[in-house]
């Protein structure tokens, strides 16, 4: 199960004291002039263990050059916006799987950049930070769980590319309508979803290319199914005040869940080595010859000549039965411990051989139960997806409407004051001739022609995403498919060899994997179609022969 953070997306809000210029300042390591309110930002001095691995910013194709100036990008947006509690940029950090280099992180945050950047048709810088050699609560990090994360800071608007013109103060300064879309929690979800997306597909793209683990997924927890609480956030200022020595009560929180995870895996680990300990004395004493006063050390005797002999099958059987009646023991161990004790040698090595087949039933059986459960949450997304893409349909219908409406009202007023229209016409002073009523029916219906375009462009996001979950839904009854081959080649073998011992294994094995197995016992004795990957049987210290036929 992928266990590891997720990326988030943050708003700067004026009402807040958050500026964008200063934003960008500290992302790209920057030394800038808010030209609004006169101050300098200075982030050019970084802390050693922190620097900024890489900073550069992308932009839709068509955009004017000085978006490529973070000076002149970042202070047109604080100049496009007049109102004192405006939002001026968002923040989306992203955390850089642990193991790749500067030239893959890099790599993700600028395609993953690209990706919002051609969605959104605005401009991205991006600050790729080299991840603290502390954590939150100033305890230094090992050297493997020191990595990167990426900022990409990018602004409330639209670029206006070559050819567009604005008259208000964005358009003046290169910017045309707000990204309204995103500034709506309803709306917003499709769009974060889809950009959490894309950043799992690259992280597990470039993580493959690299030799490592790729089981980034952009879900939760609770979506996806792990049993797991995360952890609770801190905030910036409480990270200040735990980094300097100063306790806080979500810090105290953490510390709990910490320290209690630490004290868990010592004790796990303790437990672990005293059955170990256990398992290997139970095989010394199973293996102990009768009447014997030396006890036998391993599974290989040295013989007094001091040629190496191999441990018999009864030995072998004995040792599993004893394993076989602890309560965790493995599934092949509890077959045979169930089993009738056979009397002759191809008794014991048809147990033996069963006992391999149960061990591949089990691993089939697990695996099955896994993509049943993994198929039911990812058929349960999609419905979520499918309800949430009718409710926005249902609000594209009414945003058209709505302006359809609008569009009527200004026809109307226009016929009914045509005269006062062409004066203002003649006037020649643009809108600020024309009656105050018609640029009110003006705006209304700018706004409801940007909810349409945002809803148009949320439902192609979920179109997008419905089309990846049902790809991934098709691989996944594939692999359910194949899964469920393998348990129907392995259970007709079983069979071949003993059908006498099916009883056996159905009493031994846990209650849902028994009415799973009680539905192919059931069936039609037919032998299973052959499965490209052989079965998977535990390694052995010498090979089974199987009985002849006859």
């Amino acid at each position: 199960m992928p266990v590891h953070s997720r990326p988030h997306l943050t708003t700067h809000n004026r009402s807040q004291g958050h500026s964008a210029v200063a934003a960008a300042a500290y992302r790209l390591g920057l030394r800038l002039l808010d030209r609004r309110t006169g101050t300098w930002h200075d982030y050019t001095a970084r802390k050693a263990g922190e620097e900024i691995v890489a900073a550069m910013t992308v932009a839709p194709d068509g955009s004017p050059d000085w978006v490529e100036d973070p000076d002149e990008l970042w202070n047109r947006v604080e100049e496009s916006e007049r109102r004192k509690d405006a939002q001026v940029a968002r923040d989306y950090v992203v955390p850089v799987p642990l193991g790749l280099d500067d030239a893959r992180a890099t790599e993700l945050a600028r395609r993953l950049a690209r990706y919002i950047c051609e969605q959104l048709h605005t401009p991205v810088s991006i600050g790729i930070h080299r991840d603290a050699d502390v954590d939150l609560m100033g305890n230094p990090k090992p050297p493997h769980q020191q990595g990167y994360h990426a900022h990409l800071l990018f602004p409330t608007r639209r670029i206006l590319r070559e050819g567009d013109s604005g008259t208000d103060d964005a358009g003046k300064q290169g910017f045309g309508a707000k990204l309204s879309v995103l500034s709506n929690r309803r709306t917003s979800a499709g769009i974060v979803e889809a950009m959490n997306r894309e950043w799992s597909v690259l992280a597990n793209e470039l993580t493959a290319e690299a030799g490592l683990k790729a089981d980034y997924d952009w879900r939760s927890y609770e979506r996806l199914g792990i049993d797991r609480v995360p952890q609770p956030r801190l905030t910036r200022a409480q990270v200040a005040l735990e980094k300097k020595g100063f306790f806080t009560r979500q810090g105290d929180l953490l510390r709990d869940i910490v320290v209690m995870s630490e004290v868990y895996k010592q004790a796990h680990d303790e437990v672990l080595l005293a059955q170990q300990e256990q398992a290997r004395v139970d095989v010394r004493r199973e293996c102990q010859p009768t009447g014997s006063a030396v006890p036998v050390e391993s599974a290989a005797d040295v013989a007094p000549e001091g040629e190496v002999v191999n441990t018999s099958l009864e030995v072998e059987l004995a040792a599993a039965r004893a394993r076989g009646c602890r309560a965790d023991a493995p599934l092949a161990d509890r077959f045979v411990a169930h089993s009738p004790t056979p009397t002759d040698d191809d008794g014991r090595q048809t147990l033996f051989a069963l006992s391999a087949l149960v061990w591949s039933i089990q691993r089939a059986l697990r695996t099955l139960g896994a993509l049943m459960a993994q198929l039911v949450g990812h058929r349960e997304q999609i419905s979520r997806t499918s309800a949430a893409d009718l409710e926005d349909a249902y609000q594209l219908d009414e945003a058209r409407r709505h302006r359809g409406r609008a569009d009527v009202r200004i026809e109307t007023y226009a016929k009914e004051h045509k005269w006062t229209l062409l004066a203002a016409r003649k006037i020649g002073r643009g809108e600020r001739a024309m009656p105050r009523r018609l640029i009110e029916l003006q705006h209304e219906r700018d706004v409801q022609g940007r909810a349409v375009e945002d809803l148009k462009r949320v439902r192609k996001l979920n179109a997008e995403t419905l089309a990846g979950l049902r790809a991934e839904e098709h691989e996944l009854v594939e692999r359910e498919e194949r899964a469920q081959a393998k348990l129907a080649s392995a259970v007709w073998e079983f069979r071949q060899r003993d059908e006498r011992a099916l009883p056996v294994l159905l009493e031994v094995l846990p209650s849902e994997q028994r009415q799973r197995m009680a539905v192919l016992v059931a069936a039609d004795r037919v032998e299973p179609k052959p499965v490209a990957v052989p079965i998977q049987r535990p390694r052995l210290a010498f090979d089974v022969p199987r009985p002849r036929p006859g």
